[in-house]
C-alpha cells in the first residue's frame, strides 16, 4: 500500500540533557542555563531573558538580541509587556524545561517560559501568559546578522496582505527567493494562497510559529538587524509557541518541519503525467465522441490530442461550471449538486468512461460552498441551512469543525464519486470569504481569528479522508489555499497566476511566469513539493512567447496542468491550446511540436517524478529545488531565483521573459552536460552562455546522472516504440553514483548503479547494476565511445548492426551505439538484479 510510506508524529529525543555553565542555577542574578543535545546547545540568558542556539561546534545559529527589556513579548490590554528575568528554580519534566519569568509590568512572576528540545535537532520555546484571556499578541526578536538570507514563508512572491491582489492583477518584475528587508504578513488571501509561518535562515535554522493565528514576521526590515515575529494570540490555546530547527542543509530542516506538521502527500503515479483542464466548457452544440453525443469542448481537447499524437493526460477537470441546479447564495453558479449538468453535459457517464478507456482520470471542481436554494431539497444548501451546517454569520462556507455537517458533506462526496468513476476534486476557493472576525463563532468555540488561516486545512481534509475511504490510494486533491499541514492532505496549484493584466482584460504579461518560477521555489522551502500553475496563466495569455516558455516550464515542475480562460459574460476566453491560439497564426504547427514534445516528455519522466516523490512524502524533501539546496556555501546561488533542480540530476534554467532567445546559466561546482547535446562536459563553477531558440529549454545534466524514463515512442529522442513496456534508464557515467527508483505499491526502492571505474576518464569501462523491476530495462548510456564488448552477469551480448535491427522486437540481438556514443542495452532482468558492463 503506498500509504505505508507516509508517516507523521515527533522523534523521540534519544540525547542527553544537561544544565550546566551556572553555579547558581535558581537564583535570580545573571546565569545561563545551557540545555544540550547532541545536535544543539540552547542557552537560556536568566536576565535579561534571552535565548541562543549554537550548533555541536558551538557556532551561533541564532540568537535573541541581549536587551534589558527582553525580546520574548506580548501584549495584554493593549500594553506591551516584556519576559525581562528568570525568577525561582526552573522545573524538568523529561526534555521539557520551564521557567517563571517576570514582565517589565512588575516584579513577580507573570507568566511561565517552557523549552522542549523534543529531538536532537529540534526544539520549541512556548510562552503561557497567566490570565490568558487579557493577552492579544505575542513575538520574538532575532539578531539578524548581515549578509543572512531569509527564505520561505508565502507562495506569493511579495506580502501585499489579506487583500491585496496587486501582486496578480498587475505583476512586476519584483521578488526573489531571499526575502532579507520584506515585512511578510501571514494571513492566507487569494488567490495566490499558501502560507506557512515558516522560515529557513540560511544560518543553519527554520523557524516555525505554531497554531493558525495571523501575523507577520518581519525580516530585518524595520530594523536592519533584527529579525521580528508577531502573532496574534490564540485564545483557546492559551499559548504562544514556536519551533527551532537545526540541520546541516535546508533538507534537513524541511526533515524536522514535515516530521512535525506532517510528511508531504504521495500522490497516485498518474497525478505525474499532464492534467487538461478548461475554465468552462460552453453548453451549446455537442458532438459525438466514442458514438455517443457529449460536450463539443470536451470531444474537441479529445479529438485534437489524438488527432496531433499527444499523449493523453493522466487527468482531466471539469471546472464550474458542472453540476446542475440554480445558484442561490453562493457567488458562482455550477456547484448545486453533486450531479453533472444534463443539458451541458449530456450522457456524463459515458464521457467519463470514453476518457478512462483512454488513461485518462476524472476531476471536477470542488469549493466549500453548500450551494442552491435552501427551500429545494435536492440543492446542497437546503441541508446545510436546515441542519445548521454553515459557517457563522456568512451564508455559503460550511462549518468544517462541525463533525455532523462534515460527515453529510463526505457523504454526498462520495456517493457521487463512486457513482460517476471521479478521481477527485481541483478544491477552490476558502481563501476569499470565509468568516474571519472574532465575532464569527464556530462550532468547536473557535472565532475567526483562529480559523482563517486554518480553514483551508480543515476544508481539504475533509475531502482527502472521504476519498481515501472510497478510492484507497487512487485519488487527488489539486487545492488553491493552504497553510501548514496542508502538504500532508493533498497537491496544489499556484492561484490565478496570470497571462494578461487587469483579470485578463488588459496587456498580455511574461511577469505572471516569472512569478511563478519563484513560487515554484518557494514551495520547496515551504514543505509542498507537489506544485504546478496555469500553464500560459490563468486569464488569456497573448503573447505567443509566454505559452511556449510555460509549457517548457510546466514540463519540469511536479505537476503539469495546461488550460485556463475566464468566463466574460456569455463568451469563453481561449482553451489554452495551440490549435486555437490567440495570437497568429491560430492553428499554430510550431506551438502544437512544442506542445507534443513537452507534454511527452513530462510523461517520460514520470517513473522519475514518483520516485522524487516518495523521497518527499518520506523526508519533507522538495521535488524541484533551489540551487541553494545542494550548494550551501556558494554565494552566487544564495538568491539565484531563475534556476532549479529538477531531481537530483536536472537543472533547469527557464526564460521567462517574452522575446528572449539566450540567457546566461550559471553551473555550480559539479560536472555537466548540456541536455540538448550531451558531447561536451562542463566543470563548475562557471557562467556560460545559452542560446534558447523558442522550442528549447535551458536544460542541463548533472554528471552520474541515473534517469529513471517511460519511452513509447521517438518524440523526445530518448527511445522509440521498442522502448515502451520496458523500463528505460537515462545514464550519463562520470563517477560512482547512485538512484532509488520507487515503483507505486513497492515497500522498499529498486537500486540502479553506475560506475566509471577510473572515475574521470573518459575511456575507462562503465558498469551499471540495475535489482529487480517489474519491467525488463533498456539502458541508454551517455558512453563517450564504443564498446568492444558488452556483457550482462559476464555473458557477452550481440550487438546489433543498426539502430533497426535494435528496434526489431523479434532480433536477438540486445546492444547498439549510435553515432553520438550512447550504448543502447535491453535485457530482462529475470527475477533478479543484474550487472551490466561497457568495455571499450
Amino acid at each position: 500500500m503506498r500509504r505505508s510510506l507516509q508517516f507523521t508524529g515527533l522523534f523521540v529525543l534519544t540525547a542527553a540533557l544537561a544544565a550546566c555553565g551556572s553555579s547558581n542555577s535558581g537564583g535570580n542574578d545573571n546565569t545561563t542555563v545551557d540545555l544540550n543535545t547532541a545536535e544543539l546547545t540552547v542557552s537560556v540568558h536568566k536576565s535579561p531573558f534571552s535565548i541562543s542556539v549554537a550548533d555541536s561546534r558551538g557556532d551561533l545559529l541564532a540568537e535573541a538580541p541581549g536587551a534589558e527589556q527582553g525580546s520574548l513579548t506580548y501584549w495584554r490590554n493593549g500594553v506591551e509587556q516584556h519576559v525581562v528575568r528568570a525568577i525561582g528554580k526552573q522545573r524538568r519534566n523529561g526534555s521539557r524545561v520551564s521557567f517563571d519569568v517576570a514582565t517589565s509590568e512588575g516584579p513577580g512572576a507573570d507568566a511561565q517560559v517552557t523549552i522542549d528540545l523534543r529531538e536532537p535537532g529540534a526544539f520549541s520555546v512556548e510562552l503561557a501568559p497567566s490570565n490568558p484571556e487579557t493577552v492579544t499578541e505575542a513575538g520574538d526578536t532575532f539578531v539578524a546578522p548581515e549578509g543572512e538570507r531569509y527564505y520561505g514563508l508565502t507562495e506569493r512572491i511579495i506580502s501585499d496582505g489579506r487583500n491585496g491582489l496587486a501582486s496578480e492583477v498587475s505583476p512586476k518584475e519584483v521578488g526573489s527567493l531571499d526575502r532579507r528587508g520584506e515585512i511578510v504578513a501571514i494571513s492566507v488571501a487569494p488567490t495566490i494562497a499558501i502560507y506557512t509561518p515558516f522560515v529557513h535562515s540560511s544560518h543553519g535554522y527554520g523557524l516555525f510559529v505554531d497554531g493558525p493565528m495571523e501575523g507577520q514576521f518581519d525580516l530585518a526590515s524595520t530594523d536592519a538587524d533584527r529579525l521580528a515575529l508577531r502573532f496574534n494570540f490564540e485564545p483557546s490555546a492559551g499559548i504562544f509557541r514556536y519551533h527551532v530547527f537545526h540541520g546541516p542543509s535546508h533538507a534537513a530542516i524541511l526533515d524536522h518541519y514535515t516530521a512535525l506538521t506532517g510528511r508531504p502527500w504521495l500522490p497516485p503515479r498518474w497525478v505525474y503525467q499532464h492534467m487538461r483542464w478548461r475554465d468552462e466548457h460552453a453548453s451549446g452544440p455537442t458532438a459525438m465522441l466514442d458514438g455517443v453525443e457529449m460536450n463539443a469542448a470536451l470531444v474537441e481537447d479529445v479529438t485534437m490530442y489524438e488527432t496531433l499524437g499527444f499523449p493523453s493526460p493522466g487527468w482531466y477537470t471539469f471546472d464550474r461550471p458542472w453540476s446542475d441546479g440554480p445558484v442561490g447564495a453562493c457567488p458562482a453558479p455550477g456547484f448545486t449538486r453533486f450531479e453533472f449538468d444534463p443539458v451541458r453535459f449530456p450522457n456524463a457517464a459515458a464521457m467519463i468512461a470514453s476518457l478512462a478507456a483512454r488513461g485518462t482520470h476524472s476531476l471536477v471542481w470542488g469549493s466549500p460552498w453548500a450551494c442552491g436554494d435552501p427551500n429545494d431539497p435536492r440543492d446542497n444548501a437546503y441541508d446545510a441551512v436546515h441542519n445548521g451546517y454553515l459557517a457563522p454569520n456568512e451564508p455559503d462556507h460550511i462549518d468544517f469543525t462541525n463533525p455532523a455537517a462534515t460527515a453529510w458533506w463526505q457523504g454526498k462526496i462520495g456517493n457521487f464519486v463512486s457513482a460517476m468513476d471521479i478521481a477527485g476534486f481541483k478544491l477552490d476557493r476558502g481563501d476569499e470569504t470565509v468568516p474571519s472576525m472574532p465575532t464569527d463563532i464556530y462550532f468547536d468555540g473557535r472565532n475567526g481569528l483562529e480559523l482563517h488561516n486554518d480553514y483551508p486545512r480543515l476544508y481539504v481534509k475533509a475531502y482527502t479522508d472521504v476519498l481515501q475511504t472510497v478510492r484507497p490510494d487512487d485519488w487527488v486533491t489539486v487545492t488553491r489555499p493552504g497553510y501548514a499541514g496542508s502538504q500532508a492532505h493533498g497537491i496544489y496549484w499556484g492561484g490565478d497566476v496570470t497571462g494578461a493584466d487587469a483579470f485578463g482584460a488588459g496587456a498580455g504579461t511574461d511577469k505572471g511566469l516569472r512569478s511563478a518560477l519563484i513560487s515554484l521555489q518557494r514551495m520547496a522551502f515551504m514543505g509542498f513539493p507537489n506544485w504546478g500553475t496555469d500553464t500560459g496563466g490563468y486569464y488569456q495569455f497573448k503573447q505567443r512567447d509566454v505559452f511556449a516558455r510555460w509549457l517548457e516550464f510546466s514540463a519540469l515542475c511536479p505537476v503539469m496542468e495546461i488550460g485556463g480562460g475566464l468566463r466574460v459574460g456569455d463568451a469563453v476566453d481561449g482553451p489554452h491550446a495551440p490549435w486555437d491560439m490567440p495570437t497568429d497564426p491560430q492553428y499554430d504547427d510550431e506551438m502544437i511540436a512544442i506542445y507534443r514534445y513537452y507534454t511527452w516528455l513530462h510523461h517520460e519522466l514520470v517513473p522519475y517524478s514518483y520516485s522524487e516523490g516518495v523521497r518527499a512524502n518520506l523526508t519533507g524533501h522538495p521535488i524541484a529545488t533551489p540551487l541553494v539546496f545542494d550548494y550551501p556555501d556558494d554565494a552566487a546561488v544564495g538568491d539565484l531565483w531563475d534556476e532549479y533542480l529538477y531531481g537530483p540530476w536536472l537543472l533547469v534554467a527557464p526564460i521567462w521573459r517574452n522575446g528572449d532567445r539566450a540567457r546566461s546559466v550559471y553551473l555550480p561546482a559539479d560536472g555537466w552536460t548540456d541536455y540538448w547535446d550531451d558531447s561536451q562536459v562542463f566543470t563548475g563553477p562557471l557562467t556560460l552562455p545559452a542560446d534558447v531558440p523558442l522550442d528549447r529549454l535551458a536544460l542541463y545534466v548533472r554528471l552520474g546522472a541515473i534517469i529513471p524514463l517511460e519511452v513509447v515512442n521517438g518524440v523526445t529522442g530518448f527511445g522509440s516504440e521498442v522502448s515502451a513496456g520496458r523500463l528505460t534508464v537515462a545514464l550519463y557515467p562520470h563517477h560512482a553514483s547512485r538512484y532509488e527508483l520507487w515503483e507505486e505499491g513497492a515497500i522498499a526502492p529498486l537500486s540502479i548503479t553506475s560506475q566509471k571505474q577510473g572515475a574521470y576518464d573518459a575511456e575507462a569501462p562503465i558498469r551499471v547494476t540495475t535489482s529487480e523491476a517489474t519491467k525488463d530495462y533498456l539502458l541508454r548510456v551517455a558512453a563517450s565511445f564504443t564498446p568492444a564488448s558488452v556483457t550482462l552477469n559476464g555473458t557477452a551480448l550481440t550487438p546489433c548492426a543498426d539502430q533497426a535491427a535494435f528496434d526489431d522486437p523479434s532480433g536477438t540481438c540486445a546492444w547498439f551505439s549510435d553515432p553520438q556514443h550512447h550504448v543502447l542495452v535491453k535485457y530482462s532482468t529475470a527475477g533478479t538484479g543484474a550487472t551490466v558492463d561497457l568495455t571499450p
